[in-house]
């Protein structure tokens, strides 16, 4: 069943139509003062989320494992964690997909089964609403409404008008009647269950697993698995950078190397690059949230 939850104020409500019970709407000003203090993120493409699939890597100044979430300010070359991976429960986790909301609230999937967050228990193929502001956490998508078949979702985004972007880490698998590799991103619209075709494989030339997916404006904002180079739009990364990739032109570009990530190697993994008017609301709580124990679940209503 698909859980609707009520997203920030730049036409995500549009996603879901109906409110779990128990959500709020939180305008900014509400959010800072459960907070208790809120960092605003510098704006636009400077600033930017992503997460990665190996441990003890550097960047701006911060370690990091592939269970946090990691913001980058690209002008001022400094790093802090988004979310930390101590918050989940249940074991190790990589976080597979990420997406900051313009109300501070973050959107992501993981690549394990049975984990943890904000009283939530969730798969691989499940996305969740994390919400800093009281440490409590919401199911957006459920495995079993996308693909009658196991899916690891490894990259989303919620657009504007409510429809997801979704990559998978199989092959073979129909989603809204749509059949979807790895190297496919597509729009998933959860209203009527249907998908479409953004971008195929088939564009990059060569078999390419997607490993995240942004967009921001007519640009989509995209990370690759594969081991060695992959070429779209003119452009050539690696599996450690992010390349930009206008839509309308059919241009790719290289808006992040990963050469600048210490410690050896690294695959990025999530990519969030949001809105120029987000704000990044980080509750001082986190980190004794972390190590007080999970929170009270808050209870969820199916929708009517």
């Amino acid at each position: 069943m698909l859980l609707a939850v009520v997203v920030g104020p730049q036409g995500e409500a549009g996603a879901m139509g109906r409110a779990n019970e128990g959500m709020r709407r939180w305008a900014l000003v509400g959010a800072l003062a459960l907070a208790g203090c809120a960092i605003a993120a510098p704006s636009g493409a400077d600033t930017f989320q992503f997460t990665i699939r190996e441990n003890g890597r550097t960047l701006g100044g911060q370690t990091f494992d592939d269970g946090d979430i990691v913001s980058f300010d690209d002008v001022t070359g400094s790093a802090s964690i988004l979310l930390s991976e101590s918050l989940f429960g249940g074991g190790a986790v990589e976080v597979d997909a990420v997406h900051l909301l313009s109300d501070g609230r973050v959107a992501l999937s993981i690549a394990q089964n049975n984990r943890t967050l904000g009283g939530l228990t969730f798969d691989d193929g499940d996305v969740v609403v994390y919400d800093p502001a009281d440490g409590l956490a919401s199911m957006l998508i459920q495995e079993s409404v996308l693909s009658s078949g196991d899916v690891d979702i490894d990259a989303f985004h919620l657009l504007d008008n409510g429809n997801f972007l979704l990559s998978i880490k199989q092959n073979d698998r129909v989603i809204g009647g749509l059949t979807v590799s790895d190297g496919d991103v597509i729009e998933y619209d959860p209203t009527t269950n249907t998908a479409t075709l953004r971008l195929a494989e088939a564009a990059w030339g060569q078999g390419v697993e997607v490993d995240g997916v942004s967009q921001l404006g007519n640009s989509l904002f995209i990370t690759v698995a594969n081991n060695g180079s992959r070429t779209l739009g003119g452009a050539t990364i690696s599996d450690g950078d992010i390349l930009r990739y206008d839509e309308a032109s059919g241009v790719g570009s290289v808006f992040f190397a990963g050469s600048v990530i210490g410690g050896g190697g690294v695959d990025l993994d999530g990519v969030s690059v949001p809105e120029p008017d987000t704000f990044a609301l980080l509750s001082l709580g986190l980190a004794g949230l972390a190590v007080s124990g999970r929170p009270r679940r808050r209870p969820v209503s199916p929708p009517a």
